[in-house]
């Protein structure tokens, strides 16, 4: 089905493309939030990317939980970790949420180590704090 729809969008702009195809698979699959990895980006500007991505989600709760810990060790990712972590944010916000507060499990195909090193940091004190903290979107 997505084949055929690119076909018959062969004249419009890639922008098009893109639009339908990630419509058409939201369909197909249920509501799932797309962002796509940028060809040619430098490490800084995946980082700027991920950073306001983690910040603008479709819940609070998760704006926090993912801001915090990408402040805190977003840095200290490996690529091949932060292709995990884009991956996870792909997610619904609703699935996600219950995943890091261990409400439900995160399907297999997740990194384990990465879904626990998430969950420590919503579990960790100086998370309770910032979950306090309106600060947190300053800056």
């Amino acid at each position: 089905m997505l084949a055929a729809l690119a076909l018959g969008l062969r004249s419009r702009s890639r922008m098009a493309i893109v639009s339908a195809l990630s419509s058409a698979a939201s369909v197909e699959k249920g509501f799932h939030a797309t962002f796509f990895r940028r060809e040619g980006e430098t490490r800084e500007q995946r980082m700027r990317r991920l950073k306001y991505q983690t910040e603008h989600r479709g819940i609070v709760e998760n704006e926090l939980l993912l801001a915090t810990f990408f402040r805190a060790h977003g840095e200290s990712l490996s690529p091949a970790e932060l292709d995990m972590f884009e991956d996870i944010l792909t997610e619904q916000d609703q699935d996600l949420f219950k995943w890091l507060t261990r409400k439900t499990e995160a399907p297999e195909r997740f990194d384990r180590a990465l879904v626990d090193r998430l969950r420590a940091h919503v579990e960790s004190d100086p998370m309770r704090n910032k979950r306090k903290d309106p600060s947190i979107y300053i800056g």
